[in-house]
């Protein structure tokens, strides 16, 4: 789910020498595709062996996020202010999701001819609590179950802040404290298993993004020594997961572990691979995942409201007609990601910042 825009990171970071257009193409290419799988599965269209790797999408959003927020957060540069990150944060995920919260109920509304509100559900999503220790994103609300990686999301920049106000601004320290929280997770959610601890194992998956970031403001490139620490706490935290998972199939337990075991082993293919394109030039990279740079500004908005709309063409009368379908869903999709993500953020923006200016 991509969150971050390109933009933003040009604006609050001068020191980068050119707009980083390959982040915002990335999330675009990251959002069509979640939202092509999604169709293709309900819509029962072939396909399946080229678009069957959503997971690997949502491991490209959380490595782009931590880039983009650590090169945007003002730690390097000593600019980090708590209040402003909270309020950007705040500001940039919160409206568009409680439009989709909206939407979704809706469209359920709409296609199951009526659903009573489910109050529980409602509060795990807007306290971002949504997984359980037994089922992956178990509360998906109202039938958008792609909002479960929102939680990770929200929870992983808490989990920056709170690193940032223990650990100080020294990367070494947080890269260390980004570690340990993680191993904290992976312990205390063994123990009492519970949302939180479950977000925290995987956040050694965004930190790989912010040494990605901090390799990149130090030197302007990218190599597989820069990023050591990233790839050994991905592989090390696989461990200890897949140690787990071999004691649950042993002697009994929840299955969570295998998730995330699957999940890391994913973004440590994927960060291998970003640093070997890297390394020969990202050869091609403009004539293909860069093809959906336009997407990338609406890219959290396209992750968000596709599933609903998607809910519309196939759970109801008009879902005989799945390719024909496409000619007003993929325009409806972009278009509510245009107005409730792009444009909704860019007002507030203004509202916010002039607030601010006048305090």
């Amino acid at each position: 789910m991509a969150t971050d825009e390109g933009t933003e990171v040009a604006r609050q970071a001068p020191a980068t020498p050119r707009r980083l257009w390959q982040l915002e193409a990335a999330r675009g290419f990251a959002a069509m595709y979640v939202f092509l799988h999604h169709y293709r599965a309900r819509a029962g269209i072939p396909l399946r062996f080229v678009l069957s790797f959503s997971t690997a999408a949502v491991m490209v959003f959380f490595l782009l996020s931590g880039f983009v927020i650590y090169l945007s957060s003002g730690v390097e540069s000593g600019s980090y202010n708590w209040r402003t990150y909270a309020r950007k944060r705040a500001v940039r995920i919160l409206p568009p999701y409680l439009v989709a919260l909206v939407l979704a109920y809706v469209v359920d509304y709409v296609v199951r001819s009526g659903v009573p509100l489910n109050l529980d559900i409602l509060v795990r999503n807007l306290l971002f609590t949504v997984e359980s220790s037994s089922i992956h994103g178990a509360a998906g609300y109202h039938g958008n179950p792609p909002l479960w990686t929102l939680s990770y999301e929200v929870w992983f920049y808490v989990f920056f802040a709170v690193l940032i106000a223990v650990a100080g601004r020294s990367f070494e320290r947080l890269r260390w404290s980004a570690l340990a929280l993680s191993v904290i997770g992976f312990v205390s959610v063994w123990i009492i298993p519970n949302p939180v601890s479950q977000y925290a194992v995987l956040l050694v998956v965004w930190w790989a993004g912010a040494e990605l970031a901090h390799e990149w403001m130090q030197s302007r490139t990218l190599t597989f020594w820069g990023q050591r620490f990233g790839l050994a706490f991905i592989v090390a935290m696989m461990g200890m997961t897949g140690g787990r998972f071999v004691l649950v199939r042993h002697f009994g337990g929840t299955p969570y572990p295998r998730t995330a075991l699957v999940q890391l082993l994913i973004a440590a293919v994927i960060l291998v691979a970003v640093l070997l394109w890297y390394r020969v030039g990202l050869i091609g990279f403009r004539y293909t995942v860069g093809l959906f740079l336009v997407f990338g500004p609406i890219s959290y908005g396209i992750y968000l409201f596709h599933y609903p709309i998607i809910r519309l063409a196939t759970d109801t009368d008009l879902r005989s007609a799945p390719y024909l379908n496409l000619l007003w869903v993929v325009p409806a999709v972009l278009l509510f990601s245009w107005v409730f993500d792009y444009q909704l953020h860019r007002w507030l923006v203004r509202r916010t910042t002039r607030r601010a200016v006048d305090a």
